[in-house]
């Protein structure tokens, strides 16, 4: 008895200073208020079932009183051990509330999960789904708009490449409609120009003379036909010229200006023969050549020549002679010329000055060779040539490799093929 009642005053002491301590801590957390009543009450049970299987009074009112046998004091001041306290086989205080525990921890687990959760980091189950649910919608609605869009963007292309196509086709039927108008312009140009020519040529009288008549485009520049073109010139008794095609040209240094053969396109050959050069060939917007007899006719008056030149650059370059002629069929449509002026270089005609017009298959040259098989042209030949502007066209990217090209021999050389040739006359006294 004396050792419990020295023992009752320690064991109350650790008490104390256990429920000081869950004070304590008690006042320093900060959890809500949920929390902390349950942590509370955990405390509490905790404490209590260490208090009761530690307290000798606990375990003592615990359990059923035992009869003791007073001993008899002995000689040492040992103390007394204390007696074991037999254990009742049925619930003990510690064991109930240590369920009790449990059952009220189960009990409010749910309630404190819930409120140690931070809303920021997790959100509530249900709210996550419905979130997550709305985003599927959002997401099927944009499907749908992009398989809408991608659908409207199809037919817009489609409807662009219509328009395209039938843009290109007006535009077509527009160049189409614009070159029909051009030919009807030009025919009925052409038309009205022989009208005016054949009524000129009624109204003259039978005793007409070289100065009235009409047989080149110098006459008909006199009589205001101003417009470069082509015209056909009736028949003429006093000079003995024929009804022919020609071009005129009326704006090149002052106009009046009869084309007697031109170079330029390339589809036509003139490596021909004597017959088809007295008559002319060709096509007088084309390239053509007027004829050797119609020369003959055409300079029996004092005539001045103008030949143009251009080259594969670009650059165009001139030869005019003061007299130009030619002699009949009989004579071979011998040349002369004089009185050279221009700045297409050295003169490269007067070479052929006083010499007869020679073809393929008559040879009128002063060389041992055949120079228009050589050079493959008719042409006015000496042995054989300063210039022959009646070789053969050839095109870029072969014109500088050849001696029976085009040449003029006073500007690019015997190597070098034009790409362009132009002879015209008009009467020396022709005055603009």
């Amino acid at each position: 008895l004396q050792y419990r009642l020295r023992a009752q005053p320690e064991h109350t002491a650790g008490c104390e200073r256990q429920r000081k301590r869950e004070t304590e801590r008690e006042r320093e957390t900060d959890r809500d208020p949920t929390t902390t009543t349950t942590l509370k009450l955990l405390r509490k049970l905790h404490s209590c079932d260490r208090d009761c299987s530690s307290c000798p009074q606990a375990a003592r009112s615990a359990s059923p009183p035992q009869r003791t046998e007073e001993t008899p004091p002995r000689s040492t001041r040992r103390a007394p051990s204390p007696l074991p306290v037999p254990r009742s086989p049925a619930m003990t205080t510690s064991t109930f509330l240590r369920l009790l525990a449990l059952g009220l921890a189960l009990l409010l687990l749910p309630v404190t999960g819930q409120t140690l959760r931070d809303p920021r980091k997790r959100p509530p189950p249900a709210q996550k789904a419905g979130a997550k649910g709305q985003c599927c919608e959002d997401v099927r609605a944009l499907k749908v708009q992009v398989a809408n869009l991608s659908s409207l963007l199809e037919e817009l292309t489609r409807k662009q490449d219509t328009v395209v196509r039938q843009l290109m086709d007006l535009d077509n039927q527009n160049r189409v409609q614009e070159a029909r108008v051009t030919e009807a312009e030009s025919k009925y140009s052409e038309i009205n120009n022989r009208v005016d020519i054949i009524q000129l040529q009624a109204s003259q009288s039978l005793t007409q003379t070289t100065s009235d008549a009409i047989y080149d485009c110098a006459s008909l520049y006199s009589r205001n036909y101003k417009i470069s073109g082509e015209y056909k010139l009736p028949a003429d008794g006093f000079l003995g010229t024929p009804e022919m095609e020609v071009f005129c040209d009326m704006d090149t240094d002052g106009g009046g200006w009869t084309v007697i053969q031109r170079r330029k396109v390339g589809l036509t050959s003139f490596d021909r023969d004597w017959k088809q050069y007295r008559k002319g060939f060709g096509a007088v917007r084309g390239d053509f050549w007027l004829g050797n007899d119609n020369l003959f006719r055409l300079t029996r008056q004092p005539t001045a020549l103008r030949i143009e030149l251009e080259d594969w650059e670009g650059h165009v370059r001139y030869a005019e002679y003061k007299y130009f002629s030619l002699s009949d069929d009989a004579n071979s449509y011998k040349l002369f010329i004089s009185g050279y002026s221009g700045n297409a270089g050295q003169d490269s005609l007067r070479y052929h000055n006083n010499t007869n017009f020679s073809t393929k298959n008559k040879d009128n040259d002063k060389c041992v060779d055949d120079c228009a098989q050589l050079r493959k042209g008719g042409y006015w030949y000496n042995c054989c040539t300063d210039s022959n502007l009646n070789g053969v066209f050839y095109r870029h990217g072969e014109h500088t490799s050849h001696t029976d090209g085009i040449t003029w021999y006073g500007w690019h050389g015997p190597n070098y093929s034009l790409k362009r040739v132009e002879m015209k006359i008009r009467p020396h006294s022709f005055q603009p």
